[in-house]
């Protein structure tokens, strides 16, 4: 018993291991995991409810039945995620054409409290974009309406957005920045997105 407590770890390794470099080298073999998984899963449900419901005291029935619902929803869960890799999806990067006709992008940062020095990084590596600087927008939208963030604003030459209140936090900065933006495009970033660097072309 103590052997094979101490193998069962490595073999739950080397089964993991196994099914994704499998699943990497031929797509047939991720497709036989998820039907084996789903067979598994399916006798271990039948098995819950043909052998292992209580049937001594009235609490003790109605504790294993929400145990097993709450097993069951976990599988029907796994049902609609195997169903959505069940295919494998690959999709071709679309290219932009004539540089003329590229839509104009406006990014909005979303902050409330972050350091100036975090934000400062998150705009320089937007300002470095792969892209035509003049179709981009830069909006720090501060929900902190703070001083020097929009000093920091002007210094690195983008637009500073803020309003008189904090309704419906994030997505109401995310908003009411909207409600200023005339891009084509809007890209939603967060305040820590330093070293992230895009391309387009």
């Amino acid at each position: 018993m103590e052997f094979i407590l101490h193998c069962y770890p490595v073999a739950m390794i080397a089964l993991i291991l196994i099914g994704y470099l499998g699943s990497r080298m031929n797509p047939r073999f991720k497709k036989f995991l998820i039907i084996l998984c789903l067979m598994t899963n399916g006798v271990y449900i039948v098995w819950r409810f043909g052998f292992t419901l209580p049937v001594s005291r009235p609490a003790d029935i109605v504790m294993g039945v929400i145990l097993i619902a709450t097993e069951c929803i976990g599988f029907l869960q796994l049902l609609v995620f195997y169903t959505l890799v069940w295919k494998e999806k690959k999709r071709e990067p679309e290219m932009l054409g004539d540089q003329d006709h590229w839509p104009s992008v406006d990014i909005l940062i979303a902050t409330y409290n972050e350091e100036r020095h975090v934000l400062k990084k998150s705009v320089a590596g937007c300002l470095n974009l792969d892209y035509p600087k003049e179709l981009v927008n830069i909006y720090l939208c501060d929900d902190g309406r703070r001083t020097d963030i929009k000093k920091l604003a002007e210094e690195l030459g983008v637009h500073y957005v803020t309003r008189p209140s904090n309704e419906h936090a994030k997505a109401g900065n995310l908003n009411h920045a909207m409600s200023c933006s005339n891009g084509e495009l809007i890209v939603t970033m967060d305040a820590d997105i330093s070293g992230w660097r895009s391309s387009a072309g």
